[in-house]
């Protein structure tokens, strides 16, 4: 997606994507640049870059945040499972420096080199689009001088403006005279300034180093939005509020997030320990819905209260569901510990009797615990107090597994689940009905899949052929469906040569049964396809 914006940009002049906002904290002009951006006063002292996606000036209406417009979704592009105005691009995204001088916390190398200069970055410099450093445009040696030096004031702010930029002191000791950040003042259609694309780098050093030296920096990258919890997908308060982005809202939360990361750094790692992830297994029932079981961690004991009465403290598991891979989380059902009607041996199961056949669905489960009014760190030098105060308040109404990262909430539920008809008696004689859905597809968002060109072939012989012919009676594609316990099969509308899409029209297919049942037996049907592909 990002390098099909870039080519476009590049060959068509498309401006319009350059929208985007880049700040640095530490800039003279930080918190004057522009009064629609809600610069933090707080914020100056972090030494933090971050970007977000703003108002184009080539749009006659507000677009900051890209709000979604169904009327404007083309097909390459639809997302018909978000909401009018929800916010595509609402989120902040920062990086801020938490370490660079050694010792460095829990690393025994003792041997790092330090940076000459003692306060970093040594230069903070940012490019506009297409006049970043590139090893495709430029030599390694304008890439070193842009990376080493800033643009002077009022100069093109380009690599190949070399004239334009600080020259490398013989001696520096501090750092270099910081970047104002980019304003509106002469932005013109032609020469948008902010908004635009932007680059940006923190160098560090000088270091003086021989063959086999080390050095060390640390960084936190941070992202936000503009609501008061992050966890607003399964709560299903999907972000609408445009207006919130001309507030400081996302930049105070990006700014807690980074500075939670810094305390986090500072502790060595040593914080309090949610319940651990969960593996989860999917399956179909016969009513062509999906169960979701997990093993039962009732007993497991919370390292941190080990030996204590709290120790055991799993209260209950929390099971999501997704119609969309990162968005739009619901909690579908809270499993307390113990639950008979949850729970098979030592597992736990829940059926999701809202989910259909044929529609794709991510699913996670997660673990809490039941909270704790202590907490002692494992050296027994820190307490509960001693951490952030939304850190604290997490500890005391329960940890939940997986909601540090996505990597770990999404973990067992990469590949969507879809629910699928089971085989039975009927189908496997070809006594029942072979449908076609959707018939007709349409690549509409209402006759197919979200995000799909499947069709689906349901109430199949558990064994059997599918072909597939044009009007004029050419084999466009066949396959073979052998699932003793599924009675039905996707079909995503390649040719038999697999060269590409078979095109508009009507179609005939035949079903030739393998099973013991009904074993020759043949079905005939037909089915529309009109228009192009959704993806």
């Amino acid at each position: 997606y990002y390098y099909w914006l870039l080519r476009r940009s590049e060959t068509e002049n498309y401006n319009v994507i350059q929208d985007d906002v880049y700040r640095y904290t530490e800039a003279a002009n930080y918190g004057t640049a522009d009064p629609n951006h809600a610069d933090v006063a707080d914020a100056v002292g972090m030494k933090m870059s971050y970007a977000f996606d703003w108002d184009s000036p080539l749009t006659a209406h507000d677009d900051a945040g890209d709000p979604h417009q169904p009327e404007n979704q083309c097909c390459w592009g639809r997302l018909n499972f978000q909401e009018r105005g929800e916010l595509l691009a609402g989120q902040y995204v920062g990086a801020i420096p938490i370490d660079y001088t050694p010792p460095f916390v829990n690393d025994d190398y003792a041997n790092y080199i330090a940076p000459k200069v003692a306060e970093q970055p040594f230069a903070v410099p940012w490019f506009t689009h297409k006049e970043e450093p590139d090893i495709n445009r430029h030599s390694t040696d304008e890439i070193g001088i842009a990376l080493v030096s800033v643009a002077k004031p009022g100069e093109r702010v380009s690599t190949y403006n070399i004239a334009g930029r600080t020259g490398w002191p013989d001696n520096p000791t501090a750092p270099l005279p910081v970047q104002d950040n980019p304003t509106r003042r002469g932005e013109t259609p032609e020469q948008p300034m902010s908004p635009n694309w932007h680059a940006f780098s923190h160098t560090y050093g000088p270091y003086d180093m021989q063959r086999g030296d080390r050095v060390k920096i640390v960084m936190a990258f941070t992202a936000a939005m503009p609501v008061e919890e992050n966890m607003w997908g399964w709560q299903r308060n999907i972000p609408q509020n445009q207006a919130d982005l001309h507030t400081d809202k996302a930049m105070r939360n990006l700014m807690k997030h980074a500075q939670h990361a810094q305390a986090m750094y500072e502790l060595g790692g040593d914080v309090p320990l949610p319940p651990p992830d969960l593996h989860t297994w999917i399956e179909n029932t016969p009513a062509a819905t999906a169960k979701i079981s997990w093993q039962s961690i009732d007993d497991l004991e919370d390292p941190d209260y080990a030996g204590t009465a709290e120790a055991k403290d799993i209260a209950g598991y929390r099971v999501y569901r997704s119609d969309f891979y990162f968005d739009n989380w619901q909690l579908l059902q809270d499993i307390k510990v113990g639950d008979a009607a949850h729970k098979e041996g030592d597992r736990y199961v829940y059926t999701d009797d809202t989910s259909l056949a044929g529609f794709a669905y991510y699913y996670a489960v997660t673990a809490y615990d039941t909270g704790h009014s202590t907490w002692t760190s494992h050296d027994g030098t820190r307490t509960l107090s001693d951490l952030p105060l939304a850190v604290q308040q997490s500890v005391q109404s329960g940890l939940e597994s997986g909601l540090a990262s996505p990597e770990q909430f999404f973990r067992y539920s990469w590949i969507p689940t879809s629910p699928a008809v089971a085989a039975y008696a009927e189908a496997n004689r070809l006594e029942a009905k072979v449908s076609v859905v959707p018939n007709p597809f349409l690549a509409d968002g209402s006759h197919a899949y979200e995000g799909s060109d499947k069709i689906r072939f349901v109430n199949l012989p558990s064994k059997c052929n599918v072909k597939i012919f044009s009007v004029s009676g050419d084999l466009m594609s066949e396959f073979d469906h052998d699932n003793p316990t599924v009675g039905e099969a996707e079909y995503i509308q390649l040719t038999k040569a697999v060269t590409g899409q078979v095109p508009a029209g009507v179609y005939f297919f035949v079903v030739k049964s393998l099973t013991p049942e009904s074993n020759g037996k043949i079905q005939r049907g037909t089915f529309v396809v009109v228009g192009g592909s959704v993806r």
